[in-house]
C-alpha cells in the first residue's frame, strides 16, 4: 500500500461522481433540503518560497507562505530582507511541498526583481501569495523603498508534456501482481496439476488458471486476494469429479460475502460493505 491504508472501491465511479455534482450543485442553487452542508476548497501542498538562513548558508530553505489545507481562497503577506551589502537584485522562487529544503520541493516558477544597493538588512522585500479556487497561484513583490512592484500568474493547469512525464513517473509505482510471491506460488500449482492430470481435471483446472491470469489483469487487490484465497482452498479438497464445484460458481462466489476470507481483509471486507 502506498498510503498505509486500504482504499475505498466504488462499485460505480460514474454514478460517484455524479453524486458529488449533484450535491455541489444543490448548495450552489441554495436547495433547503442541503443547507447545513458546506464544501470548502483547500491547498493541497503547502505553498512555499526560498530563503537564505545563516545557520546553512550554502543551501536554500523553503518558507511556508500558504500552508497545507488552508482554506481557499486566501492570501498571504510576508516581510523579506537583503542579506547582502550592495546587493542589487534577489530570484523569488515559487515552490510546492512539505520539505525543509529549497531544492527538495517542486519549483512552480521563478522571478527576478532589482533592489537598490543598501547594506544588508536595510532594504526589505514585501511577498504575497493570493491562492484562488480554481488553482491559480497569484506571486506579487513590492519594494517600499523604490516602490516597484511586480507580479507573476501560476496556473495549475499542465502541460501535455508535463502530462505524460507525470504518467511515466507513476509507472514505477505500479504494482505487478504477478510478481508477488503468493501470486507467483499459485500459478506455478496450476501449471503443475494442469500438467499432472488428463480430461476433466485438467480441463478445470485449466479453466481456473485462466481466471485467475484474467483477476490479476483487473489490478484489484481485493478480488486477486479473494480469488487466490479460494482456490487455494479447491487446491486443497483435490479435484473429485463427484464433489468438484463448477468454474462458474466458484467465480459467482467471489462476489459473495458469506464464506472465510484471509485474516488481514475480514475488516477491510466489513468496511467496504
Amino acid at each position: 500500500y502506498l498510503f498505509r491504508q486500504a482504499p475505498i472501491i466504488a462499485e460505480n465511479c460514474d454514478e460517484t461522481v455524479a453524486y458529488g455534482v449533484g450535491l455541489f450543485s444543490a448548495i450552489k442553487a441554495r436547495i433547503p433540503g442541503v443547507k447545513n452542508y458546506i464544501l470548502s476548497d483547500v491547498c493541497p501542498f503547502s505553498l512555499c518560497t526560498g530563503t537564505y538562513n545563516s545557520s546553512n548558508p550554502l543551501r536554500s530553505y523553503s518558507t511556508v507562505m500558504i500552508s497545507k489545507n488552508s482554506v481557499l481562497p486566501c492570501s498571504v503577506e510576508d516581510t523579506f530582507w537583503t542579506v547582502r551589502d550592495n546587493q542589487s537584485s534577489l530570484e523569488v522562487s515559487v515552490l510546492q511541498g512539505e520539505k525543509p529544503y529549497e531544492d527538495q520541493n517542486k519549483l512552480l516558477g521563478k522571478m527576478k526583481i532589482k533592489v537598490p544597493k543598501k547594506p544588508a538588512g536595510e532594504v526589505k522585500i514585501k511577498l504575497r501569495f493570493t491562492y484562488d479556487i480554481n488553482g491559480i497561484l497569484v506571486v506579487e513583490t513590492y519594494v517600499p523603498l523604490t516602490g516597484e512592484k511586480k507580479s507573476m500568474i501560476i496556473s495549475g493547469k499542465m502541460s501535455d508534456e508535463e502530462v505524460a512525464k507525470a504518467i511515466k513517473e507513476l509507472e514505477k509505482y505500479k504494482i505487478d501482481y504477478r510478481e508477488v510471491e503468493e501470486n507467483k506460488e499459485l500459478l506455478g500449482k496450476l501449471e503443475y496439476l494442469i500438467e499432472s492430470n488428463v480430461e476433466e481435471a485438467r480441463d478445470y483446472y485449466f479453466r481456473l488458471f485462466d481466471h485467475f491470469n484474467a483477476v490479476l489483469d483487473s489490478q484489484n487487490r481485493y478480488r486477486i486476494d479473494k480469488s487466490r484465497f479460494k482456490i487455494n482452498q479447491i487446491i486443497k479438497d483435490e479435484f473429485r469429479s463427484d464433489t468438484k464445484i463448477t468454474v462458474e460458481s466458484f467465480i459467482d462466489s467471489l462476489d459473495s460475502d458469506d464464506e472465510e476470507m484471509p485474516d488481514e481483509w475480514e475488516v477491510f471486507d466489513k468496511w467496504i460493505n
